[in-house]
């Protein structure tokens, strides 16, 4: 059985209870984040190929900030609504800071990483961002294609 082989965190063994509910905290940066591969990632594609998702986690990290700089530059709705409800928690929990939807947005960190097939078969990635957890737990979860493909922005709990 194969075994997925990242440059960042080196070897996961992949027995066949791995492969049902592979689920991990890993060290990212300064700090830990989820990575969670669903069994259906397993049984259609090679664990090479999906190591080589991983190891582009930090292409896939920096275009999603791309992204929501984008839409915070639109104005897009769902952003912004998001932004202004964590901008109230974070102005109740951290009064010594000033906060604006701009702020907010840069406080944002990644904090999970999933890998899932969708209803036609095809990979999807999702990076969930996120403010201090002990804060909220909402989420944007920024979603592409295994082709690097922008899919979706969606606010999530």
């Amino acid at each position: 059985m194969d075994n997925l082989v990242t440059e960042e965190w080196g070897i996961f063994e992949l027995d066949e209870k791995a492969r049902e509910n592979f689920f991990r905290y890993v060290k990212w940066g300064k700090s830990e984040i989820s990575l969670d591969i669903f069994e259906d990632v397993f049984e259609e594609l090679a664990t090479s190929f999906i190591s080589e998702l991983l190891d582009q986690l930090p292409w896939f990290q920096d275009q999603a900030h791309q992204v929501l700089e984008q839409a915070f530059n639109k104005e897009e709705a769902d952003l912004l609504f998001y932004l202004e409800c964590e901008q109230e928690l974070l102005e109740e929990t951290k009064p010594e800071r000033t906060w604006y939807p701009k702020a907010v947005l840069d406080e944002l960190v990644l904090t999970g990483v999933f890998l899932a097939l969708d209803q036609n078969h095809q990979m999807v990635i999702t990076l969930d961002f996120s403010i201090d957890k002990e804060i909220s737990d909402q989420i944007l979860a920024v979603k592409f294609d295994a082709a690097k493909n922008l899919l979706g922005i969606a606010h999530e709990s």
